[in-house]
């Protein structure tokens, strides 16, 4: 998947196909580049090196339970 912009002329690579992101996190492609984001309740970086810390566990966000 390759998107053609007509201003700078190139063709861009989508860095999400390889899936550079940790297994929770959203992988948005962008001109040149990628970002990773951890959904709500998750902290970290979001990315797979092993340098940076990927998304971790709930970050302490309660969820009610909702009794019948």
């Amino acid at each position: 998947y390759r998107i053609f912009t007509l201003f700078d002329m190139h063709i861009d690579d989508n860095e999400c196909v390889d899936h550079p992101c940790d297994e929770v996190a959203t992988c948005t492609n962008e001109a040149g580049s990628f970002k990773c984001q951890c959904p709500y309740g998750y902290s970290g970086f979001g990315y797979k090196f092993n340098d940076l810390p990927g998304c971790e566990g709930n970050a302490g966000i309660v969820v009610p339970r909702i009794e019948s």
